[in-house]
Parts: structure tokens; C-alpha cells; sequence
């Protein structure tokens, strides 16, 4: 964000592999935003009281839009924050999948119910500000907005400055699809966005960010009585038991899961911790599997696995935290080359040791792995963070780790022989300092929903 000529403030959107600016966007003032308001207000009032059946066919359309665009978005994608080509395809393909989702589920779940004198019905509460994360910039968007507008509500996206031009091709989509104003975009700074959530024309509000901005944003949202969703990251631990068949098959899957996103994913398995009895064996084989992995390179390429992290100043954060780790005692096993053009940071793997706890999530190509002594001690472990969003266990006995999943690890999402990931139809969300309240599913339907009670005094039946 910087100042324009005119004083004006605006957004630059930079290419993260030539570090060159893509475009220039200014922020709306206030007239431009209350404009804005009064324009999804009478696009919602029209937009409520469509059947769902009505509005599923609006979804049907986006499912055919994105299909045919699919290639120009995941460029755009790439272009703006740094996502490997071949992940930003994926990445709108699961758009489509959540499109799919609720067009299947929406009319049955949000159909009225009958009993004798009483009627059940589930109508939005209005215009719900969507604040949306660089990360995955199409899809952090569609799991808010599909459950959202499917209920009846209207969505006014904040989206993250350095993917501008996704945030307005994402409005553009839902235009073309016919939602007729009830999804818009808008450019403003974060004091604009706090005042917008204490407007009175916002109802609710849906955030994945940082956690002092969640901590912002409920305390806005509580003072005013609004329902909010946050999702504020995570620390993901993970458990690998000294009884696992396959070593260097649990590896791979920690580094399938952990490189996706570049690393830069609020889940994926940051750190791991494993029994003492095949540490060593782990360990070499961990860096032996990473040796032969693909090197960060050019995001463009349909090959690259491993793309730049998306802004300098996040780049910097992470060489900050690799060195204070370092400086602590942590051990560097395996880095390896980047390009020299590019925000690259190599693969990179620490041994931290007992005397060490990362504190902080970690976004970014970076495993940090740690013995243990006994299964206690990885559940323990894994369970000493602020975050309560992922985690998993690697363990022979499916059954027993099933038991201590569900019992021992304070997470919302939890694998049993493999990572954890987001997907249209399981809830998503964690606890402590991740944040409250969960996305996807059936679930994310009710989330800004008014379920009303309608009485009579004789048998509507």
C-alpha cells in the first residue's frame, strides 16, 4: 500500500517471481463504500426471497464459468502470489467442487419443516463482510461466499491487498453467474474494514487472518452483537510412533503435505515429532526423500512443486524465524538451492531440539522435526501450542490412534496416517488461538442464518 501523487492512497500488486508491479488499485472513499452498500442492500432485498432451487442455478453457472476459465484464473493466481501453476489449477477445481457441494445439499438442508402448528424456516440476516487471506484467493473465497449466498445472505469482500486483481475477477465471475450485486468487492484500508464491521447495514462477519486481527474483529463484532467465523492459522504437530510399516512412506506424505502452498498453508505438518526408536532411520530418510525432491523454481511451470512465498515482507519474516531457531541451538540438516531471481526460500529442514519449542507458525517450505521419547510425549508435544487448528498421528494401529485423535489432541481437524486438508464437505475450523466456529459442511449453512419459529393457533397440516 502506498500514497499516489494525489496523496491517495492505493494498492500495488507485485509479481512475486519478477518482483515487478502487476497493477495499480485505489481505495474506494466513503461515499464510494456507502455506494456500494446501498447497492447490495437492494440486490439482497430481491436476492432473500429467491427459492433455493432458484438461486442453485446461479451456482450451476458459476460451476460452468469456472470450467471454462479455469486456465486464465490459475494464471492469475500464480501471477499475483506465487502459487505453482499446477496447484492453482487444483486450486479453482475445488472451487468448482464446493460449487457442486451446495448445489447438491442446499435446497434439502435448508428446507422448510413442518410439524402441527409449527413451521421452521432458515432465512439470511443480511449483508455479511467476507475478509479473506492471499493464501488460497479463490478458494478461501468461494468456501465463505457459496454457503453464504446459498442461505440468502449477500457477501462484501475485503480480500487481501496483494491478490487485487483476483478479489475484482472474482466479482466479476459471480456478476456474470447473475448474483446480481449481492457479491461485491471492495479496496480499503484495515480502519475502514474495522469501521465497516460496526456499520449497521453488515450483519456478520467472516475472517481468516492473523490472530491479533481476529482478536479485532470479535471484539468489534461482540460489542455490536454480530455472528462471526474465524480462522486464525495454525502450528500443525504431527505424531509418528515407532511402530510404522513404511518409513519412508509416512516421509513423503509429511512433505506432500507440508510443501503444498509453498508451505505456506494454515495446515499442514510444521512440526513433527518422532519416537526415539526410529529417529535415526526417520531422520535420513527424511533427508535422503528431500534431497531428491524438485528445487523451488519458476511458478509458471507445470513441473515446479515449490514456488516463491508471496511477499517480500513474508519472506523476510521467515529468514528471521529460521535464524532465531538456529541461533536457539536448532540444528540445519538440509537446505536446499533457489533460483536467483524470485521472494525463493529453500526447502529447509531443522532439527529442534528437547529445549526448543516452536512457538510460532511457520509459513513457508520449513519442516522442523524433534525425538521424543514415548507416545505421551509426542501427544504432549503436539498439544503445547497457542493453535488448536491440525495435527495428526502416524501409527500401525489405525484404532488406537483413532482413540487418540479423538481423546488426546486439541485440534479441529485430525489425520490418521496422513495429513489433514480442507474439503467441501467436513467441517473445518479449530479451537484455542485458531479461531471459533467452522466453515464447510452442512454447517457453514446456519452459520449466518436466522432458523425462525413460525406459530399458528390452528394445524397448518
Amino acid at each position: 500500500m502506498i500514497k499516489n501523487q494525489q496523496g491517495s492512497q492505493v494498492i500495488l500488486t507485485v509479481n512475486p517471481l519478477t518482483q515487478k508491479t502487476l497493477s495499480q488499485y485505489s481505495f474506494l472513499n466513503e461515499q464510494d463504500i456507502q455506494n456500494q452498500l446501498w447497492s447490495i442492500q437492494s440486490a439482497y432485498a430481491l436476492w432473500k426471497i429467491k427459492p433455493v432451487e432458484a438461486r442453485v442455478t446461479h451456482i450451476e453457472t458459476l460451476i460452468s464459468l469456472l470450467t471454462e476459465k479455469e486456465e486464465a484464473l490459475a494464471m492469475l493466481i500464480t501471477q499475483e502470489m506465487g502459487k505453482p501453476i499446477s496447484q492453482s489449477r487444483i486450486e479453482i477445481q475445488k472451487c468448482i467442487r464446493c460449487c457442486e457441494y451446495y448445489a447438491d445439499t442446499s435446497t434439502e438442508v435448508l428446507c422448510d419443516e413442518y410439524l402441527e402448528y409449527y413451521r421452521i424456516t432458515y432465512q439470511p440476516i443480511g449483508i455479511i463482510l467476507g475478509i479473506m487471506p492471499w493464501n488460497f484467493p479463490f478458494w478461501q473465497v468461494f468456501r465463505f461466499a457459496i454457503p453464504t449466498l446459498m442461505t440468502g445472505n449477500a457477501c462484501l469482500i475485503k480480500h487481501a491487498d496483494n491478490v487485487s486483481g483476483c478479489a475484482l475477477a472474482l466479482e466479476a465471475l459471480f456478476q456474470e453467474a447473475g448474483f446480481q450485486n449481492v457479491f461485491k468487492t471492495i479496496f480499503c484500508s484495515v480502519k475502514t474494514t474495522q469501521a465497516l464491521i460496526t456499520n449497521p447495514a453488515i450483519k456478520g462477519v467472516s475472517l481468516t487472518g492473523s490472530i491479533q486481527a481476529g482478536r479485532a474483529v470479535a471484539k468489534a463484532a461482540g460489542e455490536y452483537l454480530k455472528p462471526c467465523i474465524l480462522e486464525l492459522g495454525g502450528n500443525d504437530g504431527y505424531y509418528i510412533h515407532h511402530d510404522v510399516e513404511n518409513i519412508q512412506r509416512v516421509c513423503q506424505k509429511i512433505i506432500d503435505g507440508r510443501l503444498i502452498n509453498s508451505g505456506q498453508s494454515c495446515i499442514s505438518p510444521k512440526r513433527i515429532f518422532i519416537h526415539q526408536k526410529i529417529y535415526p532411520l526417520f531422520k535420513s530418510t527424511l533427508i535422503e526423500l528431500l534431497n531428491n525432491c524438485d528445487a523451488p523454481n519458476d511458478p509458471m511451470l507445470s513441473s515446479t512443486k515449490v514456488g516463491p512465498l508471496a511477499r517480500e515482507d513474508l519472506l523476510t519474516k521467515l529468514k528471521n524465524q529460521v535464524k532465531s531457531l538456529t541461533e536457539q541451538g536448532a540444528n540445519l540438516l538440509f537446505q536446499s538451492q533457489i533460483p536467483i531471481q524470485g521472494l525463493f526460500f529453500p526447502i529447509t529442514l531443522l532439527e529442534i531440539p528437547s529445549h526448543i519449542q516452536v512457538n510460532e507458525e511457520i509459513f513457508g517450505p520449513v519442516f522442523c522435526i524433534q525425538k521424543v521419547e514415548h507416545e505421551e510425549a509426542g501427544i504432549n508435544a503436539i498439544n503445547q501450542t497457542e493453535f488448536g487448528l491440525g495435527g495428526g498421528i502416524f501409527m500401525k494401529n489405525a484404532y488406537d490412534a483413532d482413540d487418540m485423535a479423538k481423546f488426546h489432541i486439541d485440534a479441529g481437524l485430525v489425520g490418521v496416517n496422513r495429513y489433514v486438508f480442507s474439503t467441501p464437505e467436513l467441517p473445518f475450523g479449530g479451537i484455542k488461538n485458531s479461531g471459533m466456529g467452522r466453515e464447510l459442511s452442512e454447517n457453514a449453512l446456519m452459520n449466518f442464518c436466522n432458523i425462525k419459529v413460525i406459530m399458528h393457533d390452528t394445524p397448518i397440516l
